[in-house]
């Protein structure tokens, strides 16, 4: 079993956690009760989808292991599994596994679906994420947000699914659910862009000494704070416009719950960001601001009840 275990903690469980619970709130919480039984991933389809979604993303993080173990060893010896735990050869091995098996699965969904016209979304996500790690990871601030971008297709891929194959005439429910993709996969994109961008700065010592582009590399500490306060700003901003007029959050319970624990939170990176000079420093706001994701999706509950009432 501890010869087992990196290949299991290389694969970053806790952010697959976060991947599955995304999907499956958005599954359970928000279309199947708006759609049921003409939800296109119905039954077992569903868990069978979000099992592949979270091989996407447990290629992704492999792969940017295998080309960053150089770098890990500088930025986080105690997380670096590749060479020292796991050989280069069986990494490989375990990285070409994984994608085999999500791409046999999406093709059984898609037949199951009759969706074979989404099937090339698969090796998009994942080549794309094989190229941000091989190099678009050194290009500033692009390699941040196809990452980014990458988090809200967590959010946006069952939209997407939903909308093409569903035949259900109810536009009111096709309303809500764009309503809440719309607001997720938003908050998710800019809020997982900060982080890059954070851990850009966290992993300055590693990626100069490789010779990578990132975004911190390249226009320097200050002026990659000033990005991140402004893009915190910005999402504030947009919190507040959606919390006070938009339909999902109509009660005051809801805003209040954005205010405090989101929008707040938001606040203080702010501040801490601009206090940060040591890696701890960077690695406490990174941490934070996966803390504010995790709440901006349990966040769903509060909204369940008012799409429910109006279904």
């Amino acid at each position: 079993m501890r010869k087992l275990l990196p290949y299991f903690l290389i694969l970053r469980p806790k952010n697959l956690v976060i991947v599955c619970m995304t999907q499956a709130f958005l599954q359970y919480f928000i279309i199947l009760p708006l759609f049921g039984e003409k939800t296109v991933l119905y039954g077992y389809l569903a868990p069978l989808f979000i099992f592949v979604t979270i091989l996407i993303a447990a290629g992704g993080y492999l792969i940017n292991d295998l080309f960053d173990m150089h770098t890990d060893r500088i930025n986080k010896p105690q997380m670096s599994y590749i060479p020292q735990q796991i050989s280069l050869k069986s990494a490989w091995t375990w990285y070409w596994s994984l994608l085999v098996i999500g791409f046999v699965l999406s093709i059984i969904i898609a037949i199951k679906t009759k969706a074979m016209h989404l099937l090339w979304i698969y090796p998009l996500a994942s080549g794309l994420l094989f190229a941000y790690s091989k190099s678009l990871k050194s290009t500033p601030l692009w390699g941040n947000m196809l990452v980014s971008l990458f988090t809200a297709f967590v959010w946006v891929i069952l939209f997407i699914a939903q909308m093409a194959v569903s035949t259900t005439e109810s536009g009111f429910n096709y309303g809500w659910l764009t309503a809440v993709c719309l607001f997720y996969g938003l908050f998710a994109f800019l809020t997982n862009l900060i982080r890059e961008i954070v851990k850009d700065l966290e992993d300055l010592e590693g990626d100069t000494a490789r010779g990578l582009n990132t975004t911190a590399a390249a226009w320097g500490i200050p002026f990659t704070k000033n990005i991140v306060t402004g893009l915190t700003l910005s999402t504030v901003l947009c919190l507040t416009v959606w919390a006070l007029f938009s339909g999902l959050f109509q009660t005051f319970e809801s805003r209040m719950y954005i205010f405090i624990f989101i929008a707040a939170p938001l606040l203080g990176i702010i501040i801490r960001i601009k206090s940060a000079f040591k890696r701890q420093d960077y690695t406490s706001v990174s941490n934070l601001l996966k803390l504010i994701m995790v709440a901006g999706l349990f966040s769903i509950f509060l909204i369940t009840k008012e799409i429910n009432s109006f279904n």
